[in-house]
């Protein structure tokens, strides 16, 4: 099993997102469903690439707050799990 840190997601193909002052919508096209992201959830949804694991997108996002790294990391394993739970993004291999 790979360590947290190092998985890497995507977007999957059913999400829909549109931008709402500094939140972001994402929208579930199979299950109809919306979620709503917060700024910093914004911000780490546009650096899912497929290329970036959890700890490239939390160097990037601690750089613009008052955080440490390893609580940046961690949230982020919590938040990409969640949206994976609800098939929003996917693990790249």
């Amino acid at each position: 099993m790979k360590q947290q840190e190092t998985i890497k997601y995507c977007p999957t193909t059913v999400v829909n997102t549109g931008q709402f002052g500094d939140q972001l919508i994402l929208y579930h096209a199979m299950s109809k469903q919306y979620y709503v992201l917060t700024a910093v959830g914004a911000q780490a949804w546009q650096l899912l690439d497929g290329k970036r694991s959890i700890a490239d997108i939390g160097k990037i996002l601690v750089k613009h707050y008052t955080v440490e790294i390893d609580k940046v990391q961690s949230d982020l394993s919590e938040l990409f799990q969640g949206l994976s739970d609800f098939g929003l993004v996917q693990v790249v291999d």
